[in-house]
């Protein structure tokens, strides 16, 4: 703005109210940048003041601020963010330095930013009754176990828990203090078939899936899971246990023709009997009972004893002679 005195000799000096000039040009030039919420409307005022004369006079005019509607082509911003970190404390936190600098400066604006900040599915902890290490624990203690898997991630992550190929049900639950998400399987009584590698896999579409295992151990006493037959061509008998460890020990009675019979323990030498830990199913073992050396007066029926440090199984059996070289 510019104010001029005519007339006057000399030169008077100039005093600007109303606003605050930001230059240092001559005194009757007033440069400043409005604010349209707070200047429109405002009265300035130049007064000219003579030393000479001791007289002075001023001049009011109202400010008018028009400015063009502000859209998205009238108005450019950036921000630029410096840094975007994540707090393994507290979870997923984005610290920010962001220069926000719109453009022509003299639009009053509110603006809210949103950022859709991502980061890969992480598997925090995998732990069974709070713990990390290998669990043992024995069938006939009849315990409960929670395997809990905790896991951070953003989008929220699929969490799953297996056992080998099988897909466990879970509960889950989000923390919101911490941004974990938690899954948990829980097993009550648990017994020799729960034995096994539990893995859980985390997984929310960023990167690779994330994954952690951890092994659980059940030990128990040897139980039939299938008939026992014997084999008439192979001349052995053939029968499938869940036990865990692997029974070494057998122990063969003879009770004769009748079950009635008191019976008695026979010479271990008489059988070949071993047992083998299943390929497949691991708390599962296969059996093989072959005779050996067996005296004709000792045919007819038996019961086995199979044994491992848990305790023991038995099954009966009719030894018949249908090949004799088998037989004294």
């Amino acid at each position: 703005m510019t104010c001029n005195a005519a007339d006057v000799y000399p030169t008077p000096y100039y005093t600007w109210s109303g606003v605050t000039c930001d230059n240092k040009l001559p005194e009757n030039k007033c440069t400043f940048t409005p604010d349209p919420t707070v200047d429109d409307q405002k009265d300035v005022t130049c007064t000219a003041t003579s030393v000479t004369l001791k007289r002075t006079a001023s001049k009011t005019v109202q400010l008018k601020l028009s400015y063009d509607e502000i859209n998205s082509t009238s108005v450019s911003s950036s921000v630029t963010i410096n840094s975007v970190q994540r707090d393994t404390n507290s979870g997923m936190t984005c610290f920010c330095d962001a220069l926000w600098k719109v453009k022509p400066e003299y639009y009053q604006l509110n603006s809210t930013a949103v950022f859709n900040i991502s980061h890969k599915a992480t598997v925090e902890s995998l732990t069974v009754n709070d713990t990390n290490e290998p669990v043992t624990v024995k069938a006939d203690d009849l315990v409960t176990l929670y395997v809990i898997c905790k896991s951070t991630g953003r989008p929220k992550p699929n969490v799953t828990v297996a056992k080998g190929k099988d897909i466990l049900n879970c509960t889950d639950k989000q923390y919101q203090r911490t941004g974990n998400f938690e899954a948990v399987v829980t097993m009550t009584e648990v017994q020799c078939r729960d034995m096994g590698t539990y893995t859980c896999t985390a997984d929310n579409g960023v990167g690779d899936p994330d994954t952690r295992s951890i092994r659980l151990n059940v030990k128990c006493k040897p139980r039939s899971v299938s008939p026992v037959s014997w084999d008439l061509t192979k001349t052995h008998l053939d029968f499938r246990l869940e036990a865990h460890p692997v029974p070494t020990t057998f122990v063969f009675i003879h009770f004769g023709n009748l079950s009635t019979d008191s019976g008695h323990v026979v010479p271990s030498e008489m059988f070949s009997a071993k047992c083998k830990q299943d390929p497949v199913t691991e708390f599962i073992v296969n059996c093989r009972v072959t005779p050996l050396n067996v005296p004709k007066r000792l045919l007819g029926l038996y019961r086995a004893h199979v044994h491992n440090s848990l305790g023991s199984s038995e099954f009966t059996f009719t030894l018949q002679e249908y090949k004799r070289e088998l037989l004294r």
